[in-house]
């Protein structure tokens, strides 16, 4: 199963993400590029697995005609005709809303161009691959300067995230992985920011941001 939850439109080795596992998953979140409110959608090419996430997603009832006969646990996974005509007409504008994220991040890239590699690394992108940069992610090289420089953007009125814990961290898992180490999962943790990236950013906006991270790496 491929978790393809924030990357629509996105390409791996000429392979559009979601069509390479036997059933891809995305999500429709509201801070997705794509969104319904909440939700998200599975893809597959087999009509046996689609078939049996239908049920699945109905409460696993409605075979046999026995409409509240259950044969095994289900979910209330549906989502309202409402939602699906939201996703659907964003559907139709997702190109450039992928073009319009792309350049937002080739602008970033430009403007970070003088701090690259000294303060920051930016975002990756293979030639086998197709990048929609569903977050704008940067990773700071001196991590004790992360959390100084979201507060100081946040006192500009610029709203920041960090990546997300590793799961070995989690509360929930962390006694399965207890006395291991993921240290390359810890380092992305401890160095890395989110900077704005909705696709209805202006190119004012990203200047504003960009001049901010800048200024804070040359007042030390």
């Amino acid at each position: 199963m491929e978790d393809a939850a924030e990357a629509h439109g996105a390409m791996y080795k000429g392979k559009k993400v979601g069509s390479i596992g036997d059933v891809g998953s995305f999500s429709f979140y509201s801070n997705k590029i794509i969104t319904t409110g909440e939700g998200g959608m599975n893809v597959t090419d087999s009509e046996e697995l689609a078939e049996k996430m239908r049920w699945l997603r109905a409460h696993a009832f409605g075979r046999g005609g026995k409409h509240f006969w259950h044969e095994a646990l289900g979910f209330g996974y549906r989502m309202t005709s409402l939602q699906a005509a939201v996703g659907l007409a964003q559907m139709e504008r997702i190109d450039d809303m992928i073009r319009k994220r792309r350049d937002h991040a080739h602008m970033y890239n430009e403007l970070f161009g003088q701090l690259s590699d000294r303060h920051i690394t930016l975002p990756p992108e293979r030639d086998w691959a197709m990048n929609v940069y569903w977050m704008y992610s940067i990773l700071v090289r001196d991590r004790s300067k992360r959390d100084k420089l979201m507060e100081w953007l946040s006192q500009r009125g610029i709203e920041t995230r960090t990546f997300f814990f590793p799961i070995h961290r989690q509360p929930y898992y962390a006694p399965r992985y207890e006395g291991q180490q993921y240290k390359v999962a810890d380092d992305l943790s401890e160095r890395g920011i989110n900077l704005p990236s909705g696709s209805g950013l202006t190119e004012e906006e990203i200047s504003y941001i960009s001049d901010n991270v800048i200024e804070f790496f040359r007042n030390g």
